[in-house]
């Protein structure tokens, strides 16, 4: 019985931990997420607050809705330089990219 137990338990914390990566792999193959990557690395207020070089964490959150060809991402990149850590937030629409950086 404790045998199954541990195999069912070991099953499940697999596969969530394939789903957490998998996940994490799509947001960082959408456009809106390289767009807003690329935006906060040229950024030279991002430089100077959080200290250079720039890093792109792990375990972005948000979403990201696309129809036909218009689209909307709701994203929250963790970030950090020699200095300090943030959360770069972006809400990026197809085809502009306001965003704002947030501690």
């Amino acid at each position: 019985m404790l045998r199954n137990t541990a195999i069912a338990v070991g099953s499940i914390l697999f596969l969530a931990g394939a789903l957490l990566v998998g996940l994490e792999d799509l947001f960082k193959r959408s456009e809106a997420y390289q767009l807003g990557v690329s935006r906060f690395g040229e950024s030279a207020a991002a430089a100077a607050e959080l200290g250079a070089p720039l890093r792109v964490g792990w375990l972005v959150k948000g979403s990201i809705n696309v129809r036909n060809e218009r689209g909307v991402a709701q994203l929250a990149i963790p970030v950090s330089g020699a200095a300090r850590s943030a959360r770069s937030s972006r809400w990026p629409r197809r085809g502009t990219a306001p965003g704002r950086s947030s501690r």
